[in-house]
């Protein structure tokens, strides 16, 4: 059909978006789709390996060459893809889900144990479980 656009041009045009910029933030989607057990190919941010583990776990790209070099890796070897995907979303759930989040920001303003574990805010804690 007239309207299928070629790889390259997917990826000329994702290239020039601002999700490719240096500096960059990681979205809450990056967690949500790790977390959901879905392969992450992604635009990188400048801490992105502060959370994931880039060899191992999500495939980034810093630019059109890289995205369509990683894309045709990631669809020419499933196995490969499924491993990422499952080794990110055991990441995803043991360090970065909102109840983690929680009792770090509880912990960095000095909300004692007890508070942070429900004896004192049970309605907080329980709307994390």
């Amino acid at each position: 059909s007239d309207n299928v656009e070629t790889p390259e041009v997917v990826v000329r045009d994702i290239a020039g978006a601002a999700v490719c910029g240096a500096g960059a933030q990681i979205k809450a989607r990056v967690f949500e789709v790790c977390g959901a057990g879905g392969f992450l190919l992604s635009g990188g941010a400048d801490n992105f390996g502060d959370y994931y583990d880039l060899s191992r776990e999500v495939w980034v790209f810093r630019d059109g060459r890289e995205l369509l070099d990683a894309a045709r890796r990631a669809l020419a070897d499933e196995s490969a893809r499924k491993a990422r995907a499952e080794a990110a979303r055991r990441r995803t759930l043991q360090e970065h889900t909102y109840r983690r989040r929680f009792e770090d920001i509880f912990a960095l303003i000095g909300l004692p144990e007890t508070a942070r574990r429900g004896g004192e805010l049970p309605g907080v804690v329980k709307m994390l479980e």
